[in-house]
């Protein structure tokens, strides 16, 4: 087999490019408001894009019904963290972000940004909970879908959200990033491994764009930015319609770096060493096969 050489360049070279050839659909990034912007740079780097991307000409596309999910990618975030970022977004972004691609009417995208703007809390997005459950589903983030929904139905949306999911071909953790990105690539390439363009950070809040202004790679230790301070001086509302979904995904995560051991040392950046990869790859037969795990017990925080 001749060899792929990977350097120091946001792309791989040769084999590594295109899924395609090894009968592979390419992965699509299914993306939550919030939920790693960054990780596009992993998604394209294997031929993939954001899901329905080029179809629709806008960002964080649901889901749609029975599709076949196992072409698709995501990167799950702790529900209250995500949505004091979408909070602290909307703050610094005003009417520059935001808009129907988000799901949200036009008239509730206005009345929530004045709100914001004049000073109004994270509770002011209390309606908006189980985004991510909502998008696995196929409706949009902050199409209230679960404002006024009953505990039962929405604990019945969060269990079809799971049986959804299950299907991905790659399930990460935005807290995780180190590990998500390498075990990302191991799903694709069946080689742990990291780049340098997959650790920077395309949309860095203000603590981690001075972090990485400094030289700083978006590590685990810096992927939470401010958000993990302000989760520990503020308390948003519990998002009960999320967290199944997320523990669900932080189980799965834990299984798959677990089996396929990933972990810092294992993952060599490639910025510092140079990669051989051999061609065709195994595009990670082991880890595109992988069963899905038990269901974590459900968090009755």
């Amino acid at each position: 087999h001749e060899e792929c050489l990977a350097f120091n360049d946001s792309r791989l070279p040769g084999c590594a490019t295109n899924p395609c050839q090894y009968g592979v659909r390419p992965p699509e990034f299914l993306h939550f408001p919030k939920c790693g912007t960054s990780f596009c740079t992993s998604v394209t780097l294997f031929g993939g894009r954001e899901y329905m991307k080029i179809e629709m000409d806008v960002n964080h596309v649901p889901l749609r019904g029975r599709e076949d999910a196992s072409f698709i990618a995501a990167m799950f975030r702790q529900p209250e963290a995500r949505l004091l970022s979408a909070h602290a977004w909307l703050k610094s972004q005003g009417h520059r972000c935001c808009h129907g691609d988000w799901g949200w009417s036009p008239d509730r995208e206005a009345a929530v940004k004045r709100a914001v703007a004049a000073g109004a809390s994270v509770s002011s997005l209390s309606s908006f909970r189980g985004c991510q459950t909502a998008m696995v589903l196929g409706n949009g983030c902050m199409a209230e879908t679960f404002a006024s929904v009953p505990e039962e139905a929405a604990a019945r949306a969060s269990e079809e959200a799971i049986r959804r999911a299950s299907q991905f071909r790659f399930v990460g953790i935005q807290e995780e990033w180190f590990l998500s990105v390498c075990l990302f690539n191991f799903v694709m390439t069946g080689h742990r491994f990291v780049t340098r363009a997959q650790l920077k950070n395309r949309r860095p809040g203000r603590a981690r764009a001075e972090h990485m202004a400094h030289g700083g790679a978006w590590r685990a230790s810096t992927a939470g930015g401010g958000v993990s301070e302000a989760l520990n001086t503020t308390t948003p509302e519990t998002d009960m319609v999320d967290r199944p979904l997320y523990a669900w995904a932080r189980g799965r995560f834990e299984h798959d770096i677990g089996r396929f051991g990933i972990h810092e040392t294992s993952c060599p950046n490639i910025r510092r060493s140079r990669l051989v990869l051999p061609c065709p790859l195994p595009c990670g037969e082991g880890a595109l096969r992988t069963p899905t795990p038990p269901t974590p017990p459900r968090d009755e925080r």
